[in-house]
């Protein structure tokens, strides 16, 4: 059992251009062979950290063409609300009571008497739980997307390809060839059976997994665990993959306390990312009354942004931006950040000129967070962003969670040219998200086997018997490989 205490709710009126879709993808043609023999080579220290694969990253993963435009309720030129929710729950079996920020936005936004209507839908975008007893010493708990699928009526699926998706399908591959009767383990098809969403099937995806380099980190990660926690394995490549298909983990719905509290009291949210609002009323009927808690601000401007569907060197750079920016400020619990960055002079650059939190109201932990910030931005994010220091650019950078993100980037130093991401809805684009044709013959993974075989390649030529690596004997093997 949970109680559940609403505490505040802001809405905010919206509306805006339309996103577009742009999922990493493999780059099949210029991988670094030394690079990963490199890695490799130091796996037994810490080869498969996010610093590792800073460098590995850009070489190995690309984001693909904006060809496609997001699916949001009622299309990204409408009005509506986008909202930040905070509340506390007490779990009743551990009586550990913790402070969620539920984050997204409506399907409309229509007033009833001065309040919002009792019919408006509220789908969530993202959950972040902190502990309410070590909030500044262990601010974050958990931030995750909510993934969800589109109604029948849009042409094509939604796929979500995580770590856990990727090592998973890839696992399947085998499994299907021994026994094409395993259920959720065994696909008949697995050339196109992508993990679809549907509309009544949200996943949850980790905040970091919007992070190329961390995704990458995962995969690579996940992998080593499967050599370390079973060397008897590494010999057999089916039996390795499902090891790591073992170990890698996903939460879903029914693991997020939130979720779990509101469908205790509206039956419905573990089979949709959304609620309505007579919700909240049913929770606390003064709730949505109640103008010191609910705070509904009605203007909005649209800024000037290219379209989301250029393809230009700029376009991708700044998308890029955005992923890293949301996914490491949600880990540090920031809800706002302007910052500067910048390689025009041969080394990066971030600076920071002001940050907030939505839920700690706390100016030294909001400086040490901003300075955690900084840091990861330029180990995990500036190589990937640069194509490794190649690409001399420069960027301003205004950001907020639970709104939009505004990024006027330069690559010629002199022209800037400015982007405006609908951060609020931010699942519905994410990099690990792909719209998929159901009746296509091609292969529909957006990293899929690729990758994932090249790191399944790059193991099985692993001498680890006496816990030593042979890096170049997997230089070797993935170069020929690739080569061929």
């Amino acid at each position: 059992m949970f109680d559940i205490r609403l505490k505040t709710l802001t809405l905010q009126k919206t509306k805006s251009q339309d996103q577009a879709y742009r999922p990493i993808e493999a780059v099949t043609t210029r991988v670094s062979a030394n690079l990963i023999g490199n890695i490799v080579e130091t796996n037994q220290s810490n080869g498969t950290s996010v610093a590792s694969m800073s460098h590995l990253a850009p070489e190995v993963l690309r984001l693909s063409n904006p060809d496609t435009v997001s699916v949001i309720q009622n299309g990204w030129g409408t009005e509506r609300y986008k909202f930040v929710l905070i509340c506390l729950i007490r779990s009743g079996a551990s009586g550990v009571i913790e402070q969620y920020k539920v984050q997204g936005y409506t399907d409309i936004a229509e007033s009833n008497r001065g309040g919002i209507n009792p019919d408006t839908i509220f789908y969530i975008n993202a959950v972040s739980s902190t502990s309410s007893k070590h909030q500044k010493h262990n601010p974050l708990v958990k931030s995750r997307q909510v993934i969800t699928g589109v109604d029948s009526n849009v042409p094509f699926n939604i796929a979500v390809q995580r770590p856990y998706d990727v090592i998973r399908r890839d696992s399947d591959e085998y499994n299907s060839a021994a026994d094409p009767f395993m259920g959720d383990y065994g696909y008949t098809n697995v050339k196109n059976n992508v993990n679809v969403v549907s509309a009544t099937k949200p996943e949850l995806s980790d905040v970091d997994n919007q992070s190329p380099t961390s995704y990458l980190a995962k995969i690579f990660g996940t992998l080593q665990e499967a050599a370390s926690v079973n060397s008897m394995n590494l010999a057999n490549e089916d039996n390795r993959m499902c090891d790591a298909s073992e170990l890698i983990h996903n939460d879903t719905l029914s693991t997020d306390n939130f979720v779990m509290a509101l469908n205790q009291k509206c039956e419905g949210l573990l089979s949709s990312n959304a609620f309505r609002a007579s919700w909240l009323n049913s929770i606390d009927p003064t709730f949505l009354k109640d103008n010191s808690r609910c705070r509904i601000i009605n203007n909005y401007t649209i800024g000037e942004s290219e379209y989301m569907n250029s393809t230009t060197a700029d376009s991708y750079a700044a998308t890029a931006i955005h992923n890293y920016t949301m996914s490491i400020m949600k880990r540090f619990n920031l809800g706002s950040i302007d910052f500067v960055l910048s390689n025009a002079s041969g080394e990066y650059s971030v600076t920071i000129k002001s940050a907030m939190s939505d839920t700690i109201d706390d100016n030294n932990f909001v400086k040490r967070m901003a300075n955690a910030f900084v840091m990861q931005f330029k180990t995990e994010a500036m190589n990937y962003i640069t194509n490794n220091n190649v690409v001399k650019m420069s960027a301003t950078v205004s950001a907020q969670v639970s709104s939009k993100t505004t990024i006027n980037i330069t690559l010629d130093g002199v022209n800037y040219t400015p982007y405006e991401f609908q951060s609020y809805a931010d699942s519905l684009f994410s990099p690990v998200v792909s719209p998929v044709n159901p009746n296509s013959t091609e292969d529909n993974t957006i990293v899929g086997s690729p990758i994932v075989s090249i790191i399944r390649d790059a193991y099985s030529a692993m001498d680890v018997s006496l816990g030593k690596i042979e890096a170049n004997n997997v230089s070797s093997y993935i170069k020929n490989s690739w080569n061929g």
